[in-house]
């Protein structure tokens, strides 16, 4: 890729595996024959690669679906494209066995389970035509290159660019570099993950993003995932899916038992919606990051969304369902005690909440219109008369749910 070149083999690996060697900036591409597979409907008439190979590498403790006697790499490849009982992120074949390993995870949902082997003849094979993760955000470089560019695309803004990068059929597009002089956008299926954190190129005046997802990120910084709750709302736009919950746990209330499951469904699970009036608890395949305007008024449902925060989480409150509870277009009038800005996101004011020292974080207040945090020591319940509309309408107000030095409440 650094001088743009793409070359031509008369043969295969099929016998050869040896001769593959590591080489940075240099992507091998290999044909294989799927018997049996309706290729166009799985993946896509114009996806480029179904697959993602890595040599001497497997994903350690996440077997889902052990197949013996399977004959070639190839086989296993169909084998996860078919799956249905789940969706069948990675593979790993052993060539020695003959057996095929598969998984509901991948390298990205579960990074710290993934292991290289030199000479442990089991190929790991990440299946590209997956649904992508859906809570993705980028992590934006200026003045460097991405070094595999699979497409390129004219966009307007960068905007455009991380857009086209979401919606493109061509790959699962993980990275971009975009050149605002030339209205070039560059889009690449490698980031740092596949490319083993290999130092991108410089180049002056460009910016490229990396896709950056809660469940891979959280567990790269060494967070952890929590709930926040909107109460009432839903996200009109979300696929629901029914989730059967475990009747045998009835020591459980019904929200932490769909939480639960929610966690258990990893990245395939980016936030739950449950319908008390039906007790339905409803997997949804996407969060609010980029929908803020999607989220509607539903009476009699409240809506649960995962977060990765860094840091502790406080002692009195580690077995929470939910850590904050969220509520859009409204704030406390008149009682911010800490004020923080350019915060880049609704995540880090909610660290800032429970990092706060000084005084008990019991509401903040995220506005992402000039990216401002504010830390009360007051909230809804404390100041009920101060809980008002917001000026302007983006800003939303999130309460701690376990601040410490609370108050004993009583019951009226």
């Amino acid at each position: 890729y650094a001088t743009s070149s793409c070359k031509s083999f008369d043969r295969t690996s099929v016998g050869r595996k040896g001769s593959l060697n590591s080489k940075q900036g240099t992507n091998f591409f290999e044909k294989v024959c799927l018997r049996g597979v309706d290729y166009n409907r799985l993946c896509g008439v114009e996806r480029l690669w179904a697959f993602e190979r890595v040599l001497d590498a497997f994903l350690d403790g996440f077997d889902n679906d052990t197949i013996p006697n399977v004959d070639s790499r190839v086989e296993c490849m169909r084998l996860c494209l078919i799956k249905t009982e789940f969706v069948c992120r990675s593979a790993e074949y052993d060539s020695i066995q003959r057996i095929c390993r598969l998984s509901p995870e991948d390298r990205r949902t579960r990074p710290t389970n993934f292991r290289t082997s030199p000479g442990a003849n089991v190929d790991y094979l990440e299946n590209q035509c997956a649904r992508t993760l859906p809570d993705c955000r980028y992590d934006v470089q200026n003045d460097v290159m991405i070094i595999s560019m699979d497409a390129l695309e004219f966009a307007a803004t960068q905007d455009d660019c991380e857009s086209l990068c979401d919606k493109t059929r061509y790959m699962t597009c993980r990275s971009y570099t975009y050149d605002p002089a030339a209205k070039r956008c560059y889009l690449s299926g490698d980031d740092s993950v596949s490319l083993n954190k290999t130092v991108l190129p410089i180049k002056a005046n460009v910016v490229t993003g990396e896709k950056m997802c809660t469940v891979s990120q959280c567990e790269r910084e060494a967070g952890t995932i929590i709930y926040e709750k909107i109460t009432g709302r839903v996200v009109r736009s979300a696929r629901e899916e029914m989730l059967t919950l475990d009747g045998s746990a009835s020591n459980l209330g019904f929200t932490e038992k769909c939480a639960r499951r929610c966690m258990d469904d990893s990245a395939n699970c980016p936030a739950f919606a449950i319908d008390y009036a039906s007790s339905r608890c409803l997997k949804l395949d996407r969060n609010t990051q980029g929908r803020k305007n999607d989220i509607v008024e539903s009476i009699g449902k409240s809506y649960f969304e995962k977060v990765c925060v860094r840091g502790t989480i406080p002692a009195n409150c580690r077995e929470n369902i939910w850590h904050f509870e969220r509520v859009p277009g409204m704030m406390l009038r008149g009682l911010d005690d800490r004020l923080y800005q350019e915060v880049q996101n609704r995540r880090d004011c909610i660290e800032r909440c429970l990092a706060e020292v000084g005084f008990p974080c019991r509401s903040a207040e995220y506005d992402d219109s000039n990216l401002s945090c504010r830390l009360s020591r007051s909230d809804r319940r404390t100041s009920p008369n101060e809980f008002i509309q917001a000026q302007p309408a983006n800003v939303e107000y999130l309460e701690n749910q376990c601040p410490q030095g609370k108050e004993n409440l009583t019951f009226v």
